[in-house]
């Protein structure tokens, strides 16, 4: 059931997210501080998810019920992000900040920052939430899973899975501009360097994950377990080990393996 679920949603990706993003402003800014606070201060309602991805730089998503999302960064040590909507009703963000950045809330109402740190996602409400809201991680453009594990515009060297039997399936699709990681249930992801993502699961119960690279990546290593078992050189795929299933979807690239099961590497 759950390989039939991932299976559905990576098709989704090419034209699902189309009609949601219709009405999505987005922005990017550079920041290189260690210190970010995101200070909410439009919408009577609305929803906030804060993400991690890569280095040097904030990304903001928004979107607003008849109205239009703002965001600006500022403040005395230009680390202040505010967000705010030229409408009263309901509102959403997406802030994706760099991975050991320490992030402070603040939201409509109350008085107290509330603390992110560093966890890898984190999201708050306020006011009274729609009964039928789109999912907030429709503004990636993902393929649309429960989960946005990460995201980031730079494409990390290597993903490492260090234990399999937390993976019941993964695929690769080649596609896009962006890389993000989608988990069918919630995922770690610890990006201590730039050039290196782990991805953590609960060998209790396995989850499957969609990694989505772009068309043009030419140096990416997929290592689980401690073995190569896929690795991009120059836009060429290198398979390690076996069985990986190879496929095209709709003229994307996609390559499917069971982590979980057993690997005959070279």
């Amino acid at each position: 059931m759950r390989a039939h679920l991932i299976a559905c949603l990576a098709v989704v990706t090419i034209a699902a997210p189309v009609a949601a993003q219709r009405d999505v402003a987005r922005r990017s800014f550079t920041f290189l501080d260690n210190d970010l606070t995101i200070d909410v201060v439009g919408g009577e309602s609305g929803v906030l998810q804060v993400l991690r991805g890569g280095n040097g730089r904030i990304e903001v998503a928004a979107r607003s019920a008849g109205g239009i999302p703002g965001f600006g960064l500022g403040g005395r040590d230009h680390n202040a992000l505010r967000l705010t909507a030229t409408t009263a009703g309901h509102v959403e963000y997406l802030v994706i900040a760099p991975e050991d950045v320490r992030i402070r809330v603040r939201l409509p109402g109350r008085g107290t920052p509330e603390v992110v740190s560093r966890r890898p996602s984190a999201t708050y409400t306020w006011g009274e939430t729609p009964a039928e809201t789109p999912s907030v991680e429709t503004m990636l453009s993902t393929a649309g899973g429960p989960y946005t594990a990460y995201y980031s515009s730079e494409v990390p060297r290597s993903v490492i899975l260090p234990d399999p039997s937390s993976v019941e399936r993964l695929e690769l699709r080649f596609e896009g501009t962006d890389f993000r990681v989608v988990t069918d249930q919630p995922a770690t992801v610890n990006s201590g360097r730039t050039d290196r993502l782990v991805l953590r699961g609960d060998a209790a119960q396995p989850l499957s994950a969609v990694l989505l690279l772009p068309g043009h990546t030419s140096d990416f290593t997929l290592e689980i377990g401690g073995k190569t078992v896929l690795a991009v050189r120059g836009r060429e795929v290198r398979m390690y080990c076996e069985p990986i299933a190879r496929q095209r979807i709709e003229n994307v690239p996609v390559y499917t393996l069971q982590p979980s099961r057993t690997l005959r590497c070279r």
